[in-house]
């Protein structure tokens, strides 16, 4: 009789710590979404540093209901590089050469990615989730270089070149991960995606040379080039791990 006293105990026991656990994960989730709509993405880096979850500027999301979102990316990259170098020319200790350059190298590139998102178990504590939507960006590139040569009493000389590329894209991103809602301001996640992407653009080059000697002619070179790019990428990201605050 004791027995079955006590298992009816703690089956109640059970029930009821079930039910206030699953009326705290509601009262999260619905905190989570209805009172915060709006959610700020990181991604967690190899070395648990963040960084924005969807582009190295800002991700943000936007709750439409408890079980649909859009996700907006904005991501950019820039990097600016100058060398400069000079050297001397000796043979059996005597002067015989000067060398400078400089070779400058500039990138930047923009995409700007929207995503369409949607829960399987609305409301659940976790739940799996989906997404699609386009990426528009463009990135250019330029590389500049000057290599000056002076021997004294004999020659000198001057070489120059220009290089640049800029490119333009238009794709879709498609995102499939799951979700942990496990405080009314803080979510984690883990995220794959694949993306197809169309890209064109052009390129051009150019290159001066001129060179002069004391007791000969001087030369002199020019030449012009370019071209167009285009094609296609289908491109993968390994899984991605982040966290959403809410604000």
């Amino acid at each position: 009789m004791k027995k079955a006293v006590l298992a009816k105990l703690f089956i109640c026991t059970i029930f009821y710590a079930s039910t206030l656990l699953a009326q705290d994960s509601l009262s999260v989730i619905g905190k989570f979404i209805d009172g915060h709509s709006w959610t700020m993405d990181f991604g967690i880096s190899s070395n648990l540093t963040l960084r924005t979850f969807q582009g190295t500027a800002i991700s943000l999301s936007k709750y439409i209901s408890d079980y649909q979102k859009y996700r907006f990316g904005i991501s950019t990259n820039l990097n600016y590089n100058s060398v400069d170098q000079s050297g001397n020319n000796y043979a059996a200790d005597t002067l015989t050469g000067l060398t400078s350059g400089n070779n400058d190298n500039n990138m930047y590139s923009v995409q700007i990615t929207i995503q369409y998102i949607t829960y399987a178990t609305p409301k659940a504590q976790t739940s799996f989730y989906f997404g699609i939507g386009p990426l528009v960006g463009v990135s250019w590139s330029e590389q500049n270089s000057n290599t000056n040569s002076n021997d004294p009493g004999y020659y000198q000389s001057h070489n120059g070149s220009t290089n640049s590329d800029t490119r333009y894209f238009v794709g879709v991103l498609g995102s499939c991960g799951v979700e942990w809602f496990f405080s009314e301001h803080i979510s984690i996640h883990a995220e794959y995606g694949l993306s197809i992407q169309h890209n064109w653009g052009k390129t051009e080059s150019s290159n001066n040379s001129q060179s002069s000697y004391v007791y000969s002619s001087s030369y002199s070179n020019k030449s012009n080039s370019s071209g167009s790019t285009s094609g296609w990428l289908l491109s993968g990201q390994s899984v991605l791990f982040g966290l959403s605050v809410n604000y």
